[in-house]
């Protein structure tokens, strides 16, 4: 049987019906992949490209079972090119490549290193605030948020590439802080960030050393903890406040909520309710 490669609208029933079919010994399902394929699927961000799904000689399903779940669970048909007569000792080869990472399919510069410090820094942006249900970026979201904060993201982007590498301070979800930071105060921030780097200047209740000091010592190992304390860091520092301790911000400089604190907030403000309805009671 010859080796053919067309392209086919996939609906969610012919996708149940080629999962039916899975090679038994296919790798282990990610759930997460499913979830972020079909919630590009949903937001109409799915692209037709030169993958798609494999078709033994024997009429198992060789490649493409995440693809066929993402399909099930949007509940929406897709263009997707089908190869059928694939040989079925070509399983043994099949997906030992090494990925693409989003840096490599999103180009917005064209140096390499500030290429990959920019597509690392607006997704610890998107991460962060929530952004990102299914934890993974499309080429979309990341775009359209350079193209909406561009002139902050570039300043900042210049600071973070050019620091060396495993660099404490030059972490991502830090880099995300200063991207908010930098869009509605760019000359403060652009203070901030100098101070920040070279550690000049500051004094014990200047928020750029506890900010330095805290990172140094990897007390914010936590990559979200790192984004929001970095963000109360920069607000107490745009609103020229002194502090002398680093408490997670409960909205970043971009109106973004922390949901974490936000929750906690929620369940001490419960308590609170019922401690008091206690009391009352036995008064």
């Amino acid at each position: 049987m010859p080796q053919i490669t067309k392209v086919e609208s996939i609906t969610p029933e012919r996708a149940r019906d080629l999962l039916s079919r899975n090679f038994d010994k296919n790798r282990r399902k990610r759930q997460s992949a499913i979830e972020s394929l079909a919630a590009a699927i949903q937001s109409g961000q799915w692209r037709l490209t030169h993958q798609g799904i494999a078709i033994g000689t024997d009429g198992q399903l060789y490649d493409g079972q995440h693809r066929l779940e993402a399909i099930v669970a949007a509940g929406r048909s897709v263009q997707m090119n089908v190869t059928t007569g694939v040989d079925p000792e070509a399983y043994q080869v099949m997906d030992t490549n090494i990925p693409r990472i989003l840096s490599d399919r999103l180009h917005i510069y064209s140096d390499a290193e500030m290429n990959r410090v920019g597509v690392a820094i607006i997704t610890a942006q998107l991460r962060s605030t929530g952004k990102l249900p299914f934890n993974k970026p499309t080429v979309d979201q990341v775009d359209n948020f350079y193209l909406a904060h561009s002139a902050a993201v570039d300043m900042v982007v210049g600071e973070f590439a050019h620091q060396p590498k495993r660099n404490r301070l030059s972490l991502a979800s830090v880099g995300a802080a200063f991207v908010a930071y930098a869009h509605v105060e760019a000359d403060r921030c652009a203070a901030f960030l100098s101070r920040y780097f070279s550690g000049l200047n500051l004094t014990e209740t200047d928020a750029a050393y506890l900010l330095r000091e805290a990172l140094l010592a990897e007390r914010l190992s936590d990559k979200s903890e790192a984004y929001w304390k970095a963000t109360a860091a920069m607000t107490a520092d745009r609103e020229r406040r002194k502090i002398s301790v680093l408490v997670a911000a409960s909205k970043d400089l971009l109106g973004n909520v922390n949901k974490r604190v936000a929750a906690e907030r929620l369940v001490r403000g419960k308590k609170g309710a019922a401690t008091r309805a206690r009391e009352a009671a036995a008064v």
